[in-house]
């Protein structure tokens, strides 16, 4: 947990954009982070199962965003 702090405060230094998956109410790493989501549960499986779901939207939008390569237009 530790070397997620430091590089958090790292990439603060930095002025880069971070964003953060976070549980429970964020905890350090909320601070550190340029935009934390908190999954606000204190069950382990819960947090791992929405962060699984926000990561799996994130691919699917990336995806949509993408242009068709010029042989593959369905």
């Amino acid at each position: 947990m530790l070397n997620t702090l430091i590089d958090a405060y790292v990439r603060c230094l930095q002025n880069l954009k971070t964003i953060g998956l976070l549980g429970k109410d964020g905890g350090s790493l909320k601070r550190l982070v340029g935009q934390p989501i908190v999954v606000d549960s204190t069950t382990t499986a819960r947090i791992q199962e929405s962060h699984i779901f926000i990561l799996h939207y994130w691919a699917w939008w990336i995806e949509q965003g993408l242009p068709c390569s010029h042989g593959d237009q369905g």
